[in-house]
Parts: structure tokens; C-alpha cells; sequence
């Protein structure tokens, strides 16, 4: 299939400790730190879908900060998971590839704030070379880039959540500097392997169910088969340092972008490529 285009980054398949390292301040059964192993290489976006590039597919805007002067290069948002799967088929269709998803039900109009089909109802076809949203797994694995620190920015620590304040602002835009708005998209430093605004700006709906970890070893792990909420990561520009790290995770119900309906929740899209297996 070859290089997608410059704003598409080529993670290869590795390992990496998945989780939140230890700290005496903070305890949870979780997000406990366990060994992952992807099999699989990946495309993904180097930023997250803009609100020009939604309205390009989707034929609307239901951003929250659609009025700003610069509002097309900033990150789509107030999008449910539902939302976001149907943007991946639709840019599917538009690139003639196989979509990664089936939509076993009917689809409400992108962004509404009712929809009949329900996230169990979508199926992943994980053979498609569609576009697809990351899982949390590989989410994780792209945003750290090799470092097992807080975050990917320099100066980081591995268990230090105080560090986190100086040395967040040149690779996030959050609530310390944001000035409670998104922002174009590319305008903090990248991570180690290219990728823009993984830490802030808006949270990044990814594939899992939410659920405790298992601390077991894993292997090209996709989460539970059912549940309530769909994972959300990254932070975003309202939240505070202890929420925009490589590890935090938050979760939300699919269907809705409620209670992200201020203008947090966004994603980016991701695809397999066959000929690089």
C-alpha cells in the first residue's frame, strides 16, 4: 500500500510496559503496569482529525470551538465513539478500502445527540485495511515512543507527578496553558516518533471497552468483548497534569459525547497495512 502521505506515521510492532508506574501517592487496581507485545505494525494519523477534515467527510461541524478564527485546523470535537467509527468507515469509502467496521443497525446523523445504533453493535473486521480508531494498547504504545516516563516530553520522570507542570507545556496544550480552548492541530512539540498532540488538547477515543487491567503478559490485546464505556486518553485542554500523561485513561458512554460535550473529546484514525505485516 506504501507511505499514506506525510501526515501518517509507520509505528512498528514491539513491546512495552503498558500501564501507570508506581507511586506512593497514588493507588489503583486499574491500570496496574504489564508487559504488551504488538505483533503488528501501524499507520497512524501524525494529528488528530481536524474539524475541516470532518466536515469534508461528515458534511458537518459539531465542534464546540467551530467559530474560531482558525477553527479548521483545530481538532474535531464534542464527538461520540459512534461518531468517530463512522468517520473511519466513511474515509474508508472515500480511499476505497475495506471498511474496518459493520454497523449491525441504523445510523444517526453524526453528532446528534440521539443515535439508534448502539457500540455493541459495532463489529471490527481486523483483517480490513480500512481505517480504524487506535486500541487503547496501541494508543499507549505510539504516545510513549519509547519512553516509559510520565510523558513523552523531556524532562519527565518516571514517577513524579510534580515534574510533570514544567516540563508538560511544550508537548500539550492543557489546562496550565490552553486558556480553556483547543488549538491547531502541530502547534506543541512532538513525540519521539512524530506524532502531534497525543498529550492535551483534546482526548482521544480509542477501540477497548473500559476495564481493570489484566497484569498478565499480553499479546495484541483489544480489551473486554462488552461493556459500558468506551476508553478515552490523552487529556485534553481542560484537564490538569495528573490527567495528560502517557498512562492516565478515562472512559465514557459510546454513544454520546456526554459529559465531553464541552469541546474535549476528538481521535485520530489508524490502519493496518498488509504488505508491511
Amino acid at each position: 500500500m506504501g507511505v499514506l502521505s506525510e501526515d501518517w506515521v509507520w509505528v512498528e510492532p514491539g513491546r512495552f510496559t503498558m500501564g501507570r508506574p508506581p507511586h506512593p501517592n497514588y493507588e489503583s487496581d486499574s491500570d496496574l503496569p504489564h508487559t504488551v507485545t504488538l505483533t503488528r505494525g501501524f499507520w497512524v494519523q501524525r494529528f488528530p482529525v481536524t474539524q475541516a477534515a470532518w466536515k469534508t467527510r461528515m458534511k458537518n461541524n459539531p465542534s464546540k470551538h467551530a467559530r474560531a478564527a482558525d477553527a479548521a485546523q483545530r481538532p474535531v470535537e464534542n464527538v461520540s465513539w459512534l461518531d468517530a467509527v463512522a468517520y473511519c468507515n466513511a474515509l474508508s469509502r472515500k480511499h476505497k478500502r475495506q471498511p474496518a467496521y459493520t454497523l449491525h443497525g441504523a445510523q444517526g446523523k453524526p453528532g446528534s445527540k440521539k443515535t439508534p445504533l448502539t457500540a455493541s453493535s459495532v463489529t471490527w473486521d481486523r483483517e480490513a485495511d480500512g481505517f480504524r480508531l487506535l486500541t487503547e494498547a496501541e494508543w499507549e504504545y505510539a504516545c510513549r515512543a519509547g519512553t516509559q516516563t510520565i510523558t513523552h516530553a523531556e524532562g519527565s520522570s518516571a514517577d513524579d507527578y510534580k515534574d510533570t507542570d514544567a516540563v508538560l507545556a511544550p508537548v500539550a496544550w492543557y489546562a496550565g496553558n490552553a486558556g480553556t480552548q483547543t488549538h491547531p492541530i502541530g502547534t506543541r512539540q512532538p513525540n519521539p516518533w512524530g506524532l502531534h498532540d497525543m498529550l492535551g488538547n483534546v482526548t482521544e477515543w480509542v477501540w477497548d471497552w473500559s476495564a481493570s487491567y489484566d497484569t498478565a503478559d499480553a499479546t495484541d490485546p483489544t480489551g473486554p468483548e462488552e461493556g459500558s464505556c468506551r476508553v478515552i486518553r490523552g487529556g485534553s485542554w481542560g484537564d490538569y497534569p495528573s490527567s495528560v500523561t502517557s498512562c492516565a485513561r478515562n472512559n465514557a458512554s459510546p454513544g454520546s459525547p456526554f459529559p465531553y460535550a464541552y469541546g474535549t473529546a476528538g481521535f485520530r484514525c489508524a490502519c493496518f497495512a498488509p504488505d508491511r505485516r
